[in-house]
């Protein structure tokens, strides 16, 4: 049936996110950080509580599931003086990789932009890492390179933006 769904994410929903980012991080930056990074990134973020304070903070998540399967998840939150989105996250397991939900998962960011009123959306992307090509090819463009501390790392980014019709 390849059927998908997506989801708006609450508090009750930590734990599969929490499985869905240890799902995928090691996949998606073992060839561009130290496993160090990896684990503490992981700990840190990642951790049902801090997810849960996310939440709480603003940041609005969404899960997307394919014939009932978890796949990955995505999200945001939103500037009113700014009139823009910030998409802070954006993971599809590695097992469902190249079907597409990716990109789903980047249009229902974009419509839940627009309806917020944003001008563009903005993500925050490793300079190493391949899926700056998947970003651009959806539209995004470098807006900017900043090393961001944080903690013992520096998170070397390019922070892209897609201005919205």
């Amino acid at each position: 049936m390849n059927a998908y769904k997506i989801d708006p994410a609450g508090r009750e929903a930590a734990e599969t996110i929490h499985s869905l980012a240890h799902a995928t991080w090691w996949d998606a930056y073992s060839h561009v950080l130290k496993a160090e990074q990896i684990s503490f990134m992981l700990e840190t973020i990642y951790n049902c509580e801090a997810l849960e304070d996310q939440m709480v903070k603003g940041e609005r998540f969404y899960i997307i599931s394919k014939d009932s399967v978890p796949a990955g998840f995505v999200s945001c939150s939103f500037n009113k003086e700014q009139h823009s989105t910030h998409m802070h996250k954006l993971y599809i397991s590695p097992s469902f990789q190249g079907g597409g939900l990716g990109k789903k998962l980047i249009n229902k960011v974009m419509d839940i932009a627009r309806s917020h009123g944003s001008a563009f959306v903005s993500l925050n992307v490793n300079r190493a890492n391949p899926a700056l090509a998947f970003y651009q090819k959806l539209g995004f463009s470098i807006w900017q390179s900043v090393d961001i501390p944080y903690y013992n790392f520096i998170l070397d980014d390019y922070i892209l933006r897609r201005f919205l019709a």
